[in-house]
């Protein structure tokens, strides 16, 4: 606070209270609040001005102290979308990873079933079915056909053999 008499009698009271808990660049740039007037009328109506601008001030500090945590929270909220953005990444690019692992592995089941016996073939490929159940749709539905196929195969009786 600040006071400085006037030639004319009067006095100037120049008042800005200092706010800690707020770091909004905001608050540097409030004016002070300035009062002029006789010694008489500062002494009559000096409290209720500086009430009020206390008050005033007081609600833009609590208001800017409140954003301030809001915005600490949404950051901190952010960082946790991002996390959990980067483990669903993972996630997904692990689960492709073993997809393409075991479609490969079925395309190899595929392949060496073709030198083996229907009931070999049949036996294998299930197997290979269950243990490689997150290949891609279009092996699998292969690998089905061939072992339907197989199945077909033998309980067809050959008549010309």
């Amino acid at each position: 606070m600040q006071v400085q008499p006037l030639s004319n009698g009067t006095l100037t009271i120049s008042f800005l209270p200092k706010y800690d808990n707020v770091a909004d660049k905001g608050m540097k740039v409030l004016s002070p609040l300035v009062i002029t007037g006789t010694p008489e009328e500062l002494d009559a109506g000096f409290l209720s001005v500086i009430e009020k601008g206390v008050a005033a001030s007081t609600g833009l500090t609590q208001t800017l102290a409140a954003f301030e945590a809001s915005v600490a929270k949404a950051r901190e909220e952010s960082d946790m979308a991002e996390t959990l953005k980067r483990q669903e990444k993972k996630k997904l690019e692990s689960e492709k990873k073993e997809r393409e692992s075991a479609t490969n592995k079925l395309k190899e089941a595929i392949k060496t079933a073709a030198s083996q016996k229907p009931e070999e073939v049949i036996k294998s490929l299930e197997s290979a079915l269950k243990r490689y159940d997150m290949a891609d749709a279009e092996v699998v539905t292969e690998a089905e056909q061939i072992v339907v196929g197989f199945k077909k195969e033998i309980a067809t009786p050959n008549l010309f053999s």
